[in-house]
C-alpha cells in the first residue's frame, strides 16, 4: 500500500512479484578432502552474504555423505534462491592424526600405507573390501599381518592395527594380558621366549569391532629373521584361548 504524504494524499494498494534469485552461478567454495563424521562445509556467498543450509540451500544426493568415501552432489538452491549447481565432488576421510608417521620405505617399496605411533602401534586403514595388509617391526623382527574384508564386515575408513606390548613402554597394559596367560606361557615371556601383540579393528567413529556377524580370515606372515619351526601363535580372548 503506498500511502502520499506531505503535499500529496490519498493511497493506493500495488501488487508485486518477488522471484527468487537464480544462483546457478554462484561460487562454491569447498575443501575436496572432508572429514568423516562431519556435514560436509560449502562456503556459498551472495555479496557479503553466506547462504545457510537448508535455509538458502540443500545437499542433494543418493548416499551417506558423511560416510569414508568419494561422493558425488549437486547443490540445490531454495528460499529466497534458485537453480542448481554442477555436479561437485569431494572426498570423505577419517581423521588419522593421531595414527602417526607414515612408514615412507614401504610405501615406496609396496604401494602400501602404513602408519606407526609414538607407541608402536602400527596401522592400516581399510580402504576396500579385500584383503587389508600391514607389517609390524618389533625389537628387529618383522612380520606382515592381513585381514580379509572380501565380505565388508569393516566399514571403509577402520584402523586394522597390530602392536607389540612392552614391558618397559607399555607396562601396563603388559600386565593385563602376561596375567591372563598359563604358567608356561608366562614361562616362554621371561625366557623371551613369547611376546605379546595386540591386534584389532577400529571403526570410524573410534569404538573398536569386537562381536563379528561373520568370519573373517586373518593371516600372519612371519620373515626370515622367524625360525618357522619354533613359532607357535596363542590367541587370548574372554571365552576361550586357541594355539595355532
Amino acid at each position: 500500500e503506498i500511502t502520499f504524504i506531505n503535499n500529496y494524499t490519498g493511497s493506493k494498494t500495488v501488487t508485486l512479484n518477488i522471484n527468487p534469485k537464480d544462483a546457478s552461478e554462484f561460487n562454491i567454495d569447498y575443501k575436496k578432502n572432508q572429514i568423516y563424521g562431519k556435514t560436509p562445509k560449502f562456503i556459498i556467498k551472495d555479496g557479503e552474504k553466506e547462504l545457510v543450509l537448508n535455509t538458502d540451500y540443500k545437499i542433494n544426493s543418493n548416499e551417506n555423505i558423511k560416510e569414508v568415501g568419494i561422493h558425488n552432489v549437486k547443490i540445490e538452491y531454495i528460499g529466497n534462491y534458485s537453480g542448481e549447481s554442477e555436479n561437485i565432488e569431494f572426498e570423505v576421510s577419517v581423521d588419522k592424526s593421531d595414527w602417526g608417521k607414515i612408514n615412507e620405505e614401504l610405501k615406496e617399496k609396496y604401494g602400501i600405507i602404513n602408519y606407526v605411533d609414538a607407541q608402536g602401534k602400527t596401522s592400516a586403514e581399510v580402504t576396500c573390501n579385500e584383503i587389508i595388509w600391514l607389517k609390524e617391526t618389533s625389537d628387529g623382527t618383522s612380520a606382515w599381518y592381513a585381514i580379509d574384508n572380501s565380505e565388508g564386515v569393516f566399514r571403509k575408513g577402520s584402523r586394522f592395527w597390530v602392536q607389540w606390548l612392552s614391558p618397559e613402554v607399555n607396562k601396563e597394559e603388559f600386565d593385563i594380558y602376561y596375567n591372563k596367560l598359563d604358567d608356561k606361557y608366562k614361562n616362554r615371556i621371561e625366557n623371551n621366549r613369547l611376546w605379546i601383540f595386540l591386534t584389532g579393528v577400529t571403526d570410524p567413529d573410534g569404538n573398536d569391532y569386537t562381536n563379528l556377524n561373520k568370519t573373517v580370515d586373518y593371516y600372519i606372515q612371519i620373515g626370515e629373521d622367524w625360525d618357522e619351526n619354533d613359532v607357535k601363535v596363542v590367541f587370548l580372548s574372554d571365552k576361550n584361548d586357541d594355539t595355532m
